[in-house]
């Protein structure tokens, strides 16, 4: 169905990782949302951290002429 318009941005990457980012509906804070899958075998973990640290760092260096 039809969902009422919201004021997300979200990305989807070619590995099926999904970023979304929103403003807090109570407070002046930006909420960003990371949702990453690894496949599981030896060292998906480490693997899933090393991810999602490289897509924090983006998301900062991206936000960070924002002030």
């Amino acid at each position: 169905g039809d969902l009422p318009p919201t004021n997300c941005l979200a990305w989807w990457l070619d590995d099926g990782t999904r970023i979304m980012l929103r403003p807090s509906g109570t407070e002046p804070k930006l909420k960003v949302y990371v949702q990453l899958t690894e496949p599981w075998a030896e060292g998906a973990e480490a693997r899933a951290d090393d991810r999602l640290t490289a897509i924090h760092d983006a998301v900062r260096s991206l936000l960070e002429p924002l002030g």
